[in-house]
């Protein structure tokens, strides 16, 4: 097993990667449930601050580890 920031990565990553595999989900779907809305929004929000490790389920739309303002422009565009 491999340590990755603080996420371990374990037979529950193989799960979500055999489910999405060849989907593509919005950059702030956080959730995956095909829709940017305010649950997503409540996701963003309650991670928003987070400095380091953050993935997309925390709120982390562009991928460099944090939960930021550039999180939340990229929510607040994609929001249907």
């Amino acid at each position: 097993m491999y340590i990755l920031c603080r996420h371990a990565i374990d037979a529950g990553d193989y799960t979500i990667w055999k489910d999405d595999f060849g989907l593509r989900y919005s950059d702030a779907d956080f959730n995956r449930d095909g829709h940017v809305d305010n649950t997503d929004g409540e996701i963003l929000f309650a991670n928003l601050g987070l400095e380091e490790c953050a993935d997309r389920f925390e709120g982390d739309a562009d991928d460099d580890g944090d939960v930021d303002g550039n999180d939340f422009l990229i929510w607040q565009q994609e929001f249907e």
